[in-house]
C-alpha cells in the first residue's frame, strides 16, 4: 500500500469524523432543546470521545486503546461526579419545593 492511498484513507476517516461532529453536535442541541441532557452533559461528552476513538482505531488501534484507557482512568471520576453533583442538586431544589409547599400549607 502506498501512502498515498493510506492517506486517502485518513482523510477519509477524517471526513467521517467531521460529518459525526455535525451530526452530534445537533443531537446534543436537540437533546439540550427537550432538557434530557440536563445533569448528563459528561456522558455525552464520554459518548462523543468513544466514536472518535472508535474512528482513530481505524487507523491505529493500539494508541486508540491506550488513549481509551487513559480517558477511562481520569474520565470516569468526573462522569461520577458530575452525576452525583447533579442528583444533590436536583435533591436540594425538591426539598425547597417541598419545603415551600409546606409553608404555604401551615399558614
Amino acid at each position: 500500500m502506498d501512502i498515498g492511498s493510506i492517506m486517502g484513507a485518513h482523510w477519509a476517516l477524517f471526513g467521517l469524523m467531521m460529518a459525526f461532529g455535525i451530526g452530534y453536535n445537533a443531537l446534543i442541541a436537540w437533546l439540550e432543546w427537550r432538557g434530557w441532557l440536563e445533569g448528563f452533559v459528561s456522558l455525552a461528552v464520554a459518548g462523543g470521545v468513544g466514536v472518535t476513538l472508535l474512528l482513530v482505531g481505524f487507523i491505529e488501534a493500539r494508541a486508540a486503546l491506550l488513549v481509551l484507557v487513559s480517558f477511562g482512568f481520569t474520565g470516569i471520576p468526573m462522569i461520577i461526579g458530575s452525576i452525583v453533583r447533579y442528583m444533590e442538586r436536583r435533591e436540594k431544589e425538591q426539598e425547597r419545593t417541598r419545603g415551600d409547599k409546606g409553608k404555604g400549607l401551615a399558614e
